[in-house]
């Protein structure tokens, strides 16, 4: 990774580097990355192909646009990807740039191409509070009034950046909200590395495994351990003076480690605008919870024995060739919409049932938010597409159609075209992209 001092504000870094390693390489050169993921032992590469982001609003004009806004392939500037040269008759290295309309195809090829270098938009680095709030009731946040100051819509347009975690089958919530504070309050305790929380401490590691062994064996008791975890996890913030912290960007921003206990991850995205975000925020919780009851009630299972993770991000630049496949590229017919709401459910690996919940789940994102003034997309690094026999990666009608649609056929077609057409031997696949990136009509 270096930097050139005629590209100010960029950084070259190869795909194969890790985002807490560029993340330290630029804070101590004094620069910074706005948004990107909680986890910092991902690649750099990986978190493109996907198009995955953080959170985040924007609220000033202190940073250039597209240094805000969207996934981390929005911040692209250039990449160098491995293609076929006819001409040539073998793989060159070619570099594109955003002016070229071909980049739109690699900034989420899912990876369908190989990249090996990206220029990526960076800017001054800035220090960031984080202030954990726990006695919002998940009724009030999720709820149906916009204007309530604990609503969701109210906490992102005043701060910007927030992540509502909900324990399920309660009304207890988790609000992180994260704001740009030059100089350290008095209230807050100075964070001088990432991971500020204890996710993944020997001693969060083995309450978390009791409570998976206890939720698989009897998992009627669910509710009750989620009870006891939002408990233990106020307590913790106490004991931790982590309930407000403050410190370089980066140390507050990958809060998540790898460490941590595993756990499966469900993801997708509703674009829409920011004046119905708490309109999708309620539609979501209230389609989540009645779910989760019906399934407790109706089947006695309790399939969601992890927080439910909601956040709002904006869209990726639309001047700016974006990715054609991304989650967070705008919509063709809705140039209105300019924010993702992202809903993030997790259940530990072994949960009974969880398959069955999801295809369900993902039947009433695709039935809610089709297009009337939100439009549901898949999270491309989650699991997602599941049959109604419960197997993810595996639903017909959402490869056919359904996930093509959401980004339009002749954009879609065109984004498979165009990985063919630089890799027509198909080297850079396997089986799954096979069936999925292929031309509809």
């Amino acid at each position: 990774m270096s930097l050139d001092e005629t590209k100010p504000n960029e950084v070259s870094v190869e795909t194969g580097a890790i985002w807490e390693d560029l993340l330290t390489f630029l804070e101590h050169k004094g620069f910074g990355v706005f948004a990107y993921t909680e986890v910092g032992n991902v690649t750099i590469g990986g978190t493109i192909s996907v198009g995955a982001h953080g959170t985040e609003l924007e609220l000033s004009p202190d940073h250039p646009q597209q240094f805000r806004d969207g996934s981390i392939s929005n911040l692209v500037k250039t990449l160098d990807a491995v293609v076929w040269d006819s001409q040539k008759n073998g793989f060159v290295l070619k570099t594109f740039t955003r002016e070229d309309s071909d980049s739109a195809a690699f900034l989420v090829s899912l990876g369908r191409a190989f990249i090996t270098r990206v220029n990526l938009l960076i800017g001054p680095n800035y220090n960031l509070r984080c202030r954990s709030e726990t006695k919002i009731p998940a009724s009030v946040v999720y709820g149906a009034d916009s204007s309530n100051k604990h609503s969701m819509a109210t906490l992102v347009r005043k701060y910007g950046r927030v992540d509502a975690q909900l324990y399920p089958y309660t009304d207890h919530t988790m609000i992180r909200i994260w704001t740009e504070v030059k100089v350290k309050p008095g209230t807050s305790r100075r964070i001088s590395s990432p991971y500020p929380f204890t996710h993944s401490d020997p001693a969060s590691k083995t309450f978390d495994q009791v409570q998976q062994n206890k939720s698989l064996a009897t998992p009627s008791l669910t509710p009750d351990l989620q009870r006891t975890k939002y408990l233990r996890d106020v307590a913790t913030l106490t004991h931790t003076n982590t309930r407000d912290i403050w410190g370089p960007s980066k140390n507050l921003l990958l809060y998540y480690s790898s460490l941590s206990q595993k756990w499966n991850s469900f993801g997708h995205v509703v674009l829409t605008t920011r004046q119905n975000i708490q309109r999708v925020v309620h539609q979501m919780y209230s389609g989540f919870k009645n779910m989760t009851t019906t399934f407790a009630n109706d089947r006695g299972q309790y399939p969601m024995n992890q927080a439910v993770q909601v956040r709002v991000t904006g869209l990726d630049n639309s001047s700016t060739n974006p990715a054609a496949l991304g989650s967070l590229s705008p919509v063709h017919n809705h140039p209105e919409y300019d924010v993702a709401v992202s809903f993030g459910l997790h259940c530990y690996a072994e949960t009974p049932e969880f398959g069955l919940f999801l295809y369900s789940w993902e039947s009433f994102l695709f039935q809610h938010f089709n297009g009337e003034y939100a439009t549901a997309r898949v999270e491309w690094a989650k699991s997602w597409g599941f049959d109604p026999q419960g197997r993810p990666w595996n639903n017909e009608e959402l490869y056919g159609k359904r996930i093509p649609s959401t980004f339009s056929f002749d954009r879609w077609n065109w984004a498979v075209a165009k990985l063919d057409e630089y890799d027509p031997h198909r080297i850079f696949t396997n089986e799954f992209l096979d069936h999925l990136l292929k031309p509809v009509a």
